[in-house]
């Protein structure tokens, strides 16, 4: 997407801009800082302008998910709260992306708990967006206290996926992390929580639910 300063300029994105080794581009994903160059490439001119310009990385989970450019070269102030801006932007999409996540984990549990238990509706409970857990139903809040308290938020997503029968691979898919850290995730998670295995912490959860 590009904006201008100028309400009556509609700028257009080149239709092809290659990311060529070493260009101010390539810098700024390669090092997720803002990068200055006093030349502008042909095919962003009609864009940019001659005057030089600024490309700024948005970062999300450590990587360079989109680029912003600037048609100057700004000082360091101007560059510095520029690349706060866009650390600020980062940080909202690592935040939906992490409650779309939460949300699905949610609803995985929910259909893992619907397979284990015939008399309740599972579907009437309210989500978390909904309500707050002090308005859910008793037994339900009372579990996912007794169970999850000891652990930690990231421990707490892994069991959730591990009740809904899901793999390290696939927990590992899941959560953005490797399956090496969902194995020690999961030792931990044994250790804390009394069991011996994937097994037994299920059947855990049964019994509280019961």
């Amino acid at each position: 997407m590009s904006f201008s300063t100028d309400p009556d300029a509609s700028p257009s994105l080149p239709r092809e801009c290659d990311l060529l080794p070493g260009s101010t581009e390539a810098r700024a994903l390669e090092t997720n800082t803002v990068s200055v160059d006093d030349m502008v490439p042909d095919q962003m001119r009609e864009l940019l302008g001659n005057n030089g310009y600024c490309a700024i990385p948005v970062v999300v989970d450590g990587h360079a998910a989109a680029l912003m450019h600037v048609d100057t070269t700004l000082d360091g102030p101007r560059r510095h709260a520029l690349s706060v801006f866009a650390e600020m932007l980062g940080g909202c999409f690592e935040r939906i992306g992490l409650e779309t996540r939460r949300e699905h984990q949610e609803r995985l549990l929910r259909d893992s708990a619907r397979r284990w238990t015939s008399d309740v509706d599972i579907d009437a409970l309210p989500s978390r967006d909904a309500v707050d857990s002090a308005h859910m139903p008793r037994g339900h809040a009372e579990v996912d206290e007794r169970l999850l308290d000891p652990l930690t938020e990231r421990e707490a997503d892994v069991v959730r996926l591990i009740l809904t029968g899901a793999s390290n691979a696939a927990i590992a898919t899941e959560l953005v992390i490797t399956v090496d850290t969902v194995k020690s995730h999961v030792k931990r998670i044994l250790r804390k929580l009394g069991v011996s295995n994937r097994a037994e912490l299920i059947a855990k959860y049964q019994s509280l639910l019961g």
